[in-house]
């Protein structure tokens, strides 16, 4: 502590040999700064003990660290950690984060991290930035309580903002490698550049890779930005790509003949609500899959029954929201190969019957033939489309065939939920 006169001097060390702990606390604090007296490590020590046993607690904190250097008296850890938590009993800040850091390393004291802990949380709680870095690296390495690295970020910044250099390292090392916060290279530059200016000499390298690595996260931002601009003026382009998606839906027109505003599979319009669609299902003498539903996700429901005299499982799809259904997709299983292709000719005779005047283009999936079709009625009004393929399952003697409705309503609310999503 300075003196502002040579009187304050004067009249503080007549108090403190009358005594008075606080007089006796600035003398020590004198003689240990070399303030208006020269500088004596050991006097200093003298005037600390006598304030110290009189219960002073900033004396008691000064004594501790005394002991710990060695400084004006022979260096003891173990009376350093009896000054320490004297003083720290007290509430003084600098005296609990020194006896963290002595049950944190062991000495003077047996090691304990959650004595450690203990103490470094309480000096952080008042705002002492060394015992706020401390407590960053106890939440970053799990050191007494469960590792957290959002908290450990909150207690670097903590301590970065009071101008704590190892706290500002730290800091920005979370911002470069996006722990307890989002990656932020800038941030990492900025706070690693703080640290260095208070005198962390580690920071420079950390620094030079912080920086090459900004330079290039700037450098791919603009050329991202730049591409995003130029796909905004070339709409040209733009719409050939969407055209040529359009073109890639190998689609079929089938012109339906009678049909209603809603596609139908076994004479049930694929719309309304999943109850009473799966009423209708089982007054068919469909059965709900129990153990099939327990694995399903919200939204899809399983039943199994016939389908154009084969036993299959049929799946239901409908909007969580408000219970609509949009799809229905059924599969029938194969030993043989050779049923599925012949399963898949009969029903796609019967599709074909029952949707006249057909104008039928079939592909290629797997190695079978398979039908994709758009449904539209005699207005010309699209009503939802049918799919229709052989799928070999991973046993090579097992296969599926898959006949998929969805109808238009639900493809147009799916798309825009899509949409919505983006």
């Amino acid at each position: 502590m300075v003196m502002s006169a040579q009187n304050t001097y004067e009249d503080n060390i007549r108090a403190a040999k009358k005594g008075d702990a606080d007089a006796q606390f600035v003398i020590g604090s004198c003689y240990s700064t070399g303030a208006n007296v020269e500088k004596d490590e050991e006097k200093a020590v003298y005037w600390w003990s006598k304030a110290a046993k009189q219960g002073h607690a900033a004396s008691q904190s000064f004594l501790g660290q005394a002991y710990f250097t060695g400084k004006g008296i022979t260096k003891d850890p173990s009376l350093a950690v009896y000054w320490y938590r004297k003083s720290a009993e007290q509430g003084r800040a600098a005296a609990q984060c020194s006896l963290a850091l002595c049950y944190l390393i062991g000495k003077g004291v047996e090691k304990d991290n959650n004595q450690a802990f203990y103490w470094c949380s309480k000096a952080a709680e008042q705002g002492h930035p060394i015992a706020q870095y401390w407590m960053g690296r106890h939440y970053s390495n799990g050191w007494g309580v469960a590792k957290n690295v959002e908290q450990a970020f909150k207690w670097y910044l903590k301590s970065a903002e009071q101008g704590d250099a190892s706290a500002q390292l730290c800091l920005g090392y979370c911002y470069y490698v996006g722990e307890g916060v989002s990656k932020d290279y800038s941030q990492a530059v900025y706070w690693m550049q703080k640290s260095l200016d208070n005198g962390e000499t580690k920071a420079k390298d950390y620094l030079d890779i912080a920086r090459k690595k900004q330079q290039e996260y700037e450098t791919e931002k603009k050329r991202i930005q730049d591409s995003i601009a130029i796909a905004k003026q070339d709409s040209i382009a733009a719409a050939k790509k969407r055209q040529q998606r359009e073109d890639s839906l190998a689609l079929v027109k089938i012109k339906a003949h009678g049909q209603t505003k809603h596609l139908t599979v076994l004479g049930i319009p694929i719309a309304g609500s999943i109850t009473a669609f799966q009423q209708k299902l089982l007054a068919k003498n469909y059965q709900l899959d129990s153990k099939k539903n327990k694995q399903l996700p919200v939204g899809e429901r399983a039943f199994n029954g016939r389908f154009s005299g084969h036993d299959c499982s049929l799946k239901a799809y409908y909007f969580p929201e408000d219970k609509t259904v949009y799809k229905v997709r059924v599969s029938i299983d194969f030993i043989y190969e050779s049923s599925a292709d012949a399963a898949y000719t009969e029903i796609k005779r019967n599709l074909l019957r029952k949707y006249k005047y057909a104008d039928t283009k079939t592909g290629r999936s797997n190695g079978h033939e398979s039908l994709s079709a758009l449904i539209i009625d005699e207005d010309d009004d699209i009503l939802g489309s049918i799919v229709l393929f052989v799928f070999e399952n991973d046993d090579p003697y097992e296969s599926e065939l898959v006949v998929g409705y969805e109808d238009m309503d639900g493809l147009i609310k799916r798309e825009k939920k899509n949409t919505d999503d983006l």
